[in-house]
């Protein structure tokens, strides 16, 4: 396929606008805008601000837990220079942290479970379940480890079942 010199030149031109745009956002697009506030004495309401912000940064996260705004409250609480509002807020962020932790706990032990039924598996994946205080995050893993339990279960009885049977025709014959 042969391509006309216009197309390659079009091409290339496109590659270098896009390659410049991507460097202007990397140069200029995680810069934060310079304040201008006028410092004459210490400014109680950059401090209220800075607190609103960080409260409302970890109301974020409690409505919505994920790792992303796990972060970014974080990095609000950090940011603070009252210390009985950074460790009001840090605890409540702890809190959260560990939810998300037992929830990725149990998530990868239902997973080992699913893999591979057995009495530990199963129990190790109970055991983290009910770590977990998120009411329907808990209940959707609990319905997978039944699911898996009630299959485990009826193997179970199918494997006695065949065993009963074979000792029943030995004994017979």
């Amino acid at each position: 396929m042969k391509s006309s010199k216009s197309e390659m030149i079009f091409l290339f031109l496109t590659i270098v606008v896009v390659g410049l745009s991507a460097a202007t956002y990397m140069v200029f697009g995680h810069q934060k805008a310079p304040v201008t506030s006028q410092q004459t004495s210490p400014s109680t309401t950059n401090t209220a601000s800075s607190v609103a912000t960080a409260e409302e940064s970890v109301k974020s996260l409690e409505d919505n837990q994920t790792q992303d705004n796990l972060t970014l409250a974080q990095g609000a609480v950090s940011a603070l220079t009252d210390a009985a509002s950074k460790a009001r807020l840090q605890a409540r962020i702890d809190a959260v942290s560990l939810e998300l932790t037992n929830q990725a706990s149990a998530n990868a032990s239902v997973a080992a479970a699913e893999a591979s039924p057995n009495t530990t598996t199963i129990t190790n994946a109970q055991a983290a379940i009910d770590a977990v205080g998120n009411s329907s995050v808990k209940a959707s893993l609990q319905a997978r480890l039944d699911a898996l339990n009630t299959d485990s279960v009826a193997t179970t009885v199918i494997q006695g079942d065949t065993d009963t049977a074979t000792a029943s025709v030995s004994v017979a014959q």
